[in-house]
């Protein structure tokens, strides 16, 4: 990777002769114009945003370009309703006052329409690990969807729609080389091609940064006897990505053909440690996933639409963790060795009927199986698995049964049916109806290790996810919003058939799957030609909200009921070449019911919005003038309550022999400024980034009783070199 930038730089001036420079026309667009863009995530088929039946935006490739932004989680942190949240060493998205756990699975993420969830934990890549090279514009809708897409799809979802080659009158090669502070570089490359058979898009991408390094305390709790403070160490929040995008989209006699490649390699380390004490040695969380999909759409009449998909994931694990320090228990530390895979294959057969006036009704089955059929590698440097006996450290490193031995060599099968209708101008050109019904049943067979006979059991899961939107338009630039929304997450396997390891606990028998039900109002306004203005209330029931429980280190659990309600101010302008938007937000928790075995360790504030932000705001701006291009931005976010039992009690205080609480009683509000400087000279363009451009000490919390919070990266320079030809 060294050379990768000299690769680069040879490789656009190899190309540019069979290339043509394609000038963006996309600041002589209007802001009328780009709101006409249509969506399609919302019904399955396309619709203007302010019709659609969710709250909706629409984001294209030029304001991610211009913002900056090199993640979906940079996206996603200025719009309005979403924030940073972090869990061990995973940036994630919260949502509407709930703050998001290590998975990162409540939201659903897709490419070109397909869930692209990783069906073991049920995450959402959203980090720069996802790149946004081959992205011709994101989708992304506030609130549930499981109504159309099932599990995971309760605090949102974030459709990818990618670049195809058609999309250019000729080939295209986009380059894109950035190197700024703390080793943190990007490279991307995008090539397109049309040949008679097929439109081929291809890039590949890689990322890697040492991420903020700074000292830390942890849940050591260790003591320095200098200072009589606690002892701090640096976590480990160094890591790197790789991404490989490839499509073929028929053409002539298989035009509605596609099949799409995705290959992506995570690496990163486990930050403040897996166990919540900072690593002294080198450690490797290692992810790798496959995708192949084959996808074929096709008109069977002028009124019939049918779609079929056929995904298959591979997922592989190479985790080298280190779950204590050396001499922390025992001379060597604690160490675990995971090497496995896993694999996925979904499926979706779907038609979409196009009704008189304009109505539509979408049926489709999507059935989805899970396949696990052993470890290559699993071992351990202690007796992991021996409690009596205190786990006593082995002589030599010892092997461990299966990381999913409850279902080796059986399958996890989950079946989903929905039907949809719209209504079109049935009810006049003024007022649309959305009424979808989604019914999904998971079932599978599994050994219970704790029975005394192992014994195979069968269990399943049936969730039903109806919804209904209500739109009214009495002019065509104003639109009223009416939705009732429910959605639920079912448990990933890692929460249901982890065991023989310490990177989780299994908890299959006592584990439900989360519920979410939410009522919203929003309105959607075209003011004049160049400001649209949105916004929208909410009320969201989260019933058994699922985390990491302290009374066993890593099993998950049903938490907690949650009832917010808020609302969300959003603005959109563009006149000339000034173009911006401003949004708010504001949460408040009206009730909440933390489950009987939580209690000691989660107290409960009915009243109180704990553990994310009440208040959070963004704006930012981009102009242009001549061939330089300006883009600023911003986001603050109020203060962030713990709860009561987050702190340490004077008797806790006196037997670390500690004087103080470790951590303060809330976390500051906090502001962070990037800023973005561009000049494009032909079609080479050089830029100048700034994140966090004043340099502000910014965290996120650490739920629960921890001493420690999560410090936010500090200020990151970064020059780039774009080609577009």
């Amino acid at each position: 990777m060294k050379r990768i930038g000299s690769f680069l730089s040879i490789l656009v001036m190899t190309i540019a002769g069979f290339a043509q420079i394609d000038t963006s026309k996309i600041y002589e667009l209007s802001l009328e114009d780009l709101l006409k863009m249509e969506v399609i995530t919302s019904s399955k088929f396309a619709q203007k945003q302010s019709l659609a039946p969710n709250v909706i935006s629409l984001i294209n490739s030029s304001e991610i370009k211009d913002f900056g932004w090199n993640s979906i989680n940079e996206v996603m942190y200025k719009q309005s309703g979403f924030f940073p949240s972090q869990d061990f060493e995973r940036s994630t998205i919260g949502s509407r006052g709930l703050p998001e756990g290590w998975n990162n699975n409540h939201l659903l993420l897709m490419m070109d329409g397909i869930p692209f969830n990783m069906y073991l934990y049920g995450t959402a890549i959203t980090n720069e690990f996802t790149p946004l090279i081959f992205s011709k514009s994101i989708e992304i809708i506030k609130g549930p969807g499981s109504a159309l897409y099932g599990s995971n799809a309760t605090n949102g979802v974030v459709t990818l729609n990618t670049i195809s080659a058609n999309d250019y009158k000729k080939n295209k090669l986009i380059t894109s080389v950035n190197y700024g502070e703390k080793n943190t570089m990007f490279y991307d490359v995008l090539a397109t091609f049309k040949t008679k058979p097929f439109a081929i898009t291809s890039s590949i991408s890689y990322n890697k940064t040492d991420g903020e390094q700074y000292q830390s305390a942890d849940n050591s709790l260790e003591i320095d006897p200098q200072t009589n403070l606690l002892k701090t160490f640096e976590p480990q929040y160094d890591r790197s990505g790789g991404y490989f995008f490839l499509k073929l989209e028929g053409n002539d006699k298989i035009k509605g053909f596609s099949m799409q490649m995705h290959s992506q390699i995570t690496e990163m380390k486990t930050g403040h440690g897996w166990l919540w004490n900072i690593p002294d040695k080198e450690e490797k969380l290692q992810d790798t996933y496959h995708s192949f999909i084959l996808k074929y759409q096709s008109s069977l009449s002028q009124s019939i639409d049918a779609e079929i998909v056929a995904k298959y994931t591979q997922h592989n694990i190479d985790w080298d963790l280190w779950y204590f320090r050396t001499n922390a228990y025992y001379p060597n530390g604690v160490n675990e060795y995971l090497n496995t895979s896993v694999g996925n294959v979904f499926t979706r057969f779907q038609l979409i009927f196009k009704l008189k006036k304009n109505s539509v009704l979408v049926v489709a089955t999507e059935p989805n199986f899970f396949l696990y059929s052993g470890d290559k590698a699993h071992y351990a440097n202690t007796d992991i698995l021996n409690a009596t006996d205190g786990y006593p450290p082995f002589a030599t490193d010892m092997p461990l049964d299966p990381y999913l031995e409850m279902i080796k060599d059986k399958t996890v099968s989950n079946i989903g049916n929905f039907v949809q209708f719209s209504s079109g101008n049935l009810l006049g050109s003024k007022l649309q109806t959305t009424i979808s019904l989604r019914y999904d049943t998971e079932f599978f067979k599994y050994i219970d290790l704790n029975s005394a006979n192992n014994d195979v059991k069968a269990k399943n899961f049936e969730e039903f996810s109806p919804r209904i939107s209500i739109v009214y338009s009495p002019i065509e630039d104003l639109s009223f919003k009416l939705l009732g929304v429910t959605a639920f997450r079912a448990p990933a396997p890692t929460e249901l058939f982890g065991y023989n390891t310490w990177a989780l606990a299994s908890n299959i028998n006592e584990l439900k799957s989360e519920r979410i039900k939410s009522a919203e109002f929003a309105v959607d306004y075209n003011m004049n030609s160049y400001l649209n203005i949105r916004a929208n209330m909410f009320y969201t029931i989260a019933e058994g909200q699922i985390g990491y429980s302290l009374g066993n280190n890593n099993l998950s659990t049903n938490l907690y009921d949650l009832t917010n309600i808020g609302t969300e101010l959003e603005l959109l302008f563009k006149k000339n070449r000034l173009s911006g938007f401003t949004n708010a937000s504001y949460v408040h928790r009206i009730d909440e019911k933390i489950y009987a075995n939580e209690l000691a360790f989660v107290s409960e504030h009915t009243d109180k919005l704990t553990w994310a932000p009440a208040i959070t705001a963004n704006a930012g701006l981009i102009y242009q003038v001549n061939s330089f291009k300006f883009s600023v931005q911003g986001h603050f976010q109020d203060k962030v309550f713990r709860r009561d039992k987050d702190f340490y009690t004077a008797a806790e205080l006196q037997s670390l022999g500690y004087t103080q609480q470790p951590r303060t009683a809330e976390i500051a509000a906090w502001f962070a400024a990037d800023a973005t400087i561009s000049y494009k000279y032909k079609f080479i363009e050089f830029m100048l980034k700034g994140k966090n451009i004043f340099n502000s000490d910014n965290y996120l919390v650490k739920s629960m009783k921890f001493p420690f919070d999560y410090k936010m990266e500090g200020r990151r320079i970064s020059v780039g070199i774009n080609f577009e030809l």
